[in-house]
């Protein structure tokens, strides 16, 4: 694995045209005002001559040119770098205990440096970040079966449960327990927690069942399906810590919209039947990274009837470099029509995936071009 911190290293680098060299930076040429991978065969310049640049994008910034020799600005180094990080993805999703930076850095020939900045432009995170994460996820997953959340927090590789809830935390993931310590009972190695209350209520709609959901503070979920009973596992696994109440069976003393869900479940079943409504002022109750609620904020900023792309909503933040990181920040998202992932398209204008499945999202943008 090579490396490539110094100038002097990426100058001696390009002097022998080193292939190994290439994604790890770009050079460009004072004389000529064009920029380069490492491995070009064009004529070599003189030191005097030679800027260093981590990206095209900052090549580009400072005034160069694509070199039309070795094309620097092609997309088969993006897609090689996207493949990389897939893999390394893949290792730490199905790795029993967390992979380490060097190990990650081995797997894929990159130094450690590198691999930090291009993971966190490619996902909007870091590996280490990405591993927590997955294993929350792995935590949450685990609580749907018979078990404590002592038992589901080992399992997944947290060293207690404090050790969870300090890193769900950190993360930002809902829980639908307040952020505070537990305490365990040691007899039972249950954690004791104080619930929050969740209201859902789950429709038929136009668009086939709709199970919405809100804390005191907002929408938490919004999901659409053609099956109820998977619409309600999905809903009950991803809120197992929470205190679930379904409004059809309150009875009339119980029924205190405290909250406000009761005019919040009505906008979005107005929005859900109709491409004439939108619920755009509905206070959320988002819960994700603050990459994740960047990109679902930008989202939001969608006009109806519009649509983006992955690219364009990357340059909406302020990251052109971060378009896969997006398109996983959109898969993220859990409140549907709310925050309009589906308005977001490949290019080309090509449908991408979406959660509640391609012919709702086709549609849903069928049905609000026409307002």
């Amino acid at each position: 694995m090579q490396s490539y911190p110094t100038f002097q290293a990426r100058y001696q680098a390009i002097r022998r045209r080193d292939s190994q060299a290439v994604g790890h930076f770009f050079y460009g040429v004072l004389s000529t005002g064009i920029y380069c991978r490492p491995d070009c065969a064009s004529r070599q310049p003189l030191i005097e001559n030679v800027r260093f640049f981590d990206s095209t994008a900052s090549a580009i910034d400072a005034g160069f040119r694509a070199c039309k020799r070795c094309r620097p600005d092609s997309n088969e180094e993006g897609s090689l770098i996207q493949q990389k990080v897939s893999a390394m993805c893949r290792m730490i999703e199905t790795a029993e205990s967390s992979p380490t930076l060097d190990q990650l850095s081995r797997s894929v020939g990159w130094s450690p440096a590198y691999l930090q900045r291009v993971f966190k432009a490619e996902m909007g995170m870091s590996p280490k970040a990405y591993s927590r994460q997955i294993r929350i996820q792995r935590v949450q997953k685990a609580l749907s079966a018979p078990q404590s959340i002592t038992q589901a927090a080992h399992q997944a590789g947290f060293t207690s449960t404090s050790h969870y809830y300090s890193e769900v935390k950190k993360m930002g993931i809902l829980t639908a327990t307040k952020a505070t310590q537990p305490r365990a009972d040691i007899q039972t190695g249950k954690t004791m927690t104080s619930e929050q209350e969740i209201h859902y209520q789950l429709v038929s709609t136009s668009l086939g069942f709709c199970l919405m959901a809100a804390t005191e503070k907002g929408l938490c979920a919004v999901s659409l399906g053609d099956d109820e009973e998977v619409l309600l596992a999905e809903f009950t696994t991803q809120f197992s810590a929470a205190n679930l109440l379904d409004v059809s069976t309150l009875s009339t003393k119980q029924d205190h919209d405290s909250g406000g869900w009761k005019g919040w479940f009505s906008a979005v079943i107005k929005q859900v039947n109709s491409a004439s409504w939108e619920a755009s002022s509905l206070p959320l109750d988002t819960q994700g990274t603050l990459f994740q609620q960047q990109v679902w904020q930008a989202l939001r900023t969608i006009p109806r009837g519009e649509t983006r792309t992955y690219s364009e909503v990357a340059e909406l933040i302020g990251k052109p470099n971060s378009v896969r990181a997006v398109a996983t920040a959109c898969a993220a998202n859990k409140i549907a029509l709310l925050i309009p992932c589906h308005r977001v398209l490949r290019k080309g204008g090509l449908l991408a995936g979406y959660r509640w499945g391609l012919a709702r999202k086709k549609a849903l943008l069928e049905r609000e071009s026409r307002y």
